[in-house]
């Protein structure tokens, strides 16, 4: 595994040099580091060629696949983010599908995929949904389909068979996480933009936005841009130049209205999000009513992806309203990957946070017990080779270690926690050194 994940994110292309097709093994899985995917078989899979895209290491494709018994599919690829897709059986008739890691949720692409088996539960084309929000909003088991995309939600197993009939070329990409960032009444600053507060959690307090046409009742409508926030305040727009995910009220009604826009997907690591809402009438131009934005160090990736955005709005007479905070609901459903533990150790080192990029790799996989073996049980051993008392030395893990970061954290200044730390490791590596020596 090691080595293929190596060889994915080194290697530009591998395709095979003969007509003989890959025998290969189902214990190896093909990795995509870019975003957390994994790709493997449950049996031994034939292809004549695989390939993927090397500086993204986002998808792969595999060439006149065949596992199990028929006749191999042309071309099958995937581009998943924190997908984890057991392939479990392929032909040009059906591919089966074991999607047991994931938020179970697949996009097909390009192909009319004529049966779908979600477990137990059968789906021809008289039962899947035409409306994409419709299929959104079902709880358990369904399938959407249009003239391109079929997209499958597996609410009751996590084996999904997808059947057709000799297709060229298959597609397969997972959704990603969703998550709700919720527009809050507070206010916060970031990379020197200050804005509403853009979070997963809802405020108490709320705010009521409130504008009159001029031109006595008339429909009012809301729509958004979206931006990615770099930690220099600079700003790359993800919209195209105007507002998307459109709403709008024309009767004395009010009430949460949805609208959705499809991001393009950023696959670099996110700082910040900026989301600006503005408003017009049918006869004024549009007017920027709200600016939201992220705290920094979001450290997550965008995939393409449909959000969801949901307005509080409402109409009386000439005046038009958005409501936000509370209660209300004002809020965007977004799509989202978890960047690589590598990706991750890049951008420490590319902040200068040195400390934390050698960290990284052992905090990642061993949470606060790395913490624990590299540093408090080495000055544990050394503080009881001092004292031979272990009541001594309990109180000094955690008087140096424990409540929150410990008395390093509370006597020095933020600025200085960084030396601080470089000389934490460098004493404990001396005291190590003295035990030792012993």
């Amino acid at each position: 595994m090691l080595a293929l994940t190596l060889t994915f994110t080194f290697s530009l292309q591998v395709k095979a040099t003969s007509s003989p097709a890959f025998y290969w093994n189902p214990q190896v899985a093909f990795k995509l580091p870019a975003y957390n995917t994994k790709v493997s078989f449950s049996d031994w899979a034939y292809f004549t060629s695989f390939e993927w895209d090397k500086w993204q290491a986002s998808q792969v494709s595999f060439n006149n696949l065949l596992v199990g018994s028929g006749e191999p599919i042309s071309q099958i690829g995937f581009a998943s983010p924190d997908t984890n897709i057991a392939i479990l059986s392929a032909n040009n008739q059906q591919v089966k599908l074991n999607l047991a890691e994931t938020e179970k949720t697949v996009y097909i692409y390009d192909i009319d995929v004529k049966t779908v088996w979600i477990g137990g539960n059968y789906f021809t084309k008289d039962s899947y949904y035409t409306s994409f929000s419709e299929w959104q909003a079902c709880s358990g088991d369904g399938v959407f389909q249009n003239e391109t995309l079929t997209a499958i939600k597996a609410g009751s197993s996590t084996t999904v068979t997808l059947g057709f009939k000799n297709p060229q070329t298959i597609w397969i990409e997972g959704e990603g996480k969703t998550k709700t960032w919720y527009f809050r009444a507070d206010t916060v600053e970031t990379a020197g933009i200050l804005g509403y507060r853009l979070a997963d959690t809802p405020s108490d307090s709320t705010v009521t936005d409130e504008v009159s046409s001029a031109s006595g009742p008339q429909p009012s409508s809301y729509g958004v841009r979206v931006w990615i926030v770099h930690e220099n305040g600079a700003l790359d727009e993800l919209t195209n130049g105007e507002p998307a995910a459109i709403v709008t009220r024309s009767d004395d009604t009010e009430g949460l209205q949805n609208a959705t826009w499809n991001c393009p997907g950023y696959s670099s690591l996110v700082y910040a999000v900026m989301i600006k809402v503005y408003q017009r009438f049918t006869d004024t131009d549009w007017s920027l009513r709200a600016t939201f934005i992220t705290e920094g160090e979001q450290l997550i990736k965008l995939p393409e992806a449909t959000w969801t955005f949901h307005y509080y709005t409402k109409h009386y007479g000439a005046k038009s309203y958005l409501f936000w905070g509370g209660n209300y609901g004002s809020s965007v459903e977004i799509t989202y990957s978890d960047p690589s533990v590598y990706e991750l150790m890049l951008h420490k080192l590319s902040i200068s946070d040195f400390i934390s990029f050698l960290m990284l790799p052992f905090t990642y996989w061993l949470g606060f017990l790395a913490y624990g073996l590299i540093f408090l049980l080495p000055l544990g051993i050394v503080l009881y080779n001092r004292f031979e008392d272990a009541s001594a030395t309990i109180i000094g893990l955690l008087l140096i270690g424990g409540f929150v970061g410990g008395a390093i954290s509370k006597l020095v200044p933020q600025s200085g926690l960084q030396l601080c730390w470089i000389l934490f490791v460098l004493g404990i590596a001396a005291l190590l050194y003295k035990l030792v020596k012993r």
